[in-house]
């Protein structure tokens, strides 16, 4: 399940494991690919999370998981 997987890094992992997270995650959404190729890797890679229910894009998503990430590093 996609929500006991997100539950699990954010309390199981390191804080510096999830501060690296951030990191890489920011630089994968704010590089030059298109979107539609990191619509695609996202899909691909967040086996298990259906988007339309979530009403949210996959790029849209990977942003919130970067948000829940950096809430738990406060």
């Amino acid at each position: 399940m996609p929500e006991e997987a997100l539950k699990e890094l954010l309390s199981g992992e390191s804080i510096e494991y999830r501060k690296n997270a951030i990191d890489f995650l920011t630089a994968f959404l704010e590089s030059n690919h298109l979107e539609s190729e990191k619509n695609d890797y996202i899909r691909f890679c967040a086996d298990g999370v259906y988007f339309p229910e979530l009403n949210m894009s996959p790029i849209q998503w990977l942003w919130w998981i970067v948000e829940q990430l950096k809430e738990s590093v406060k």
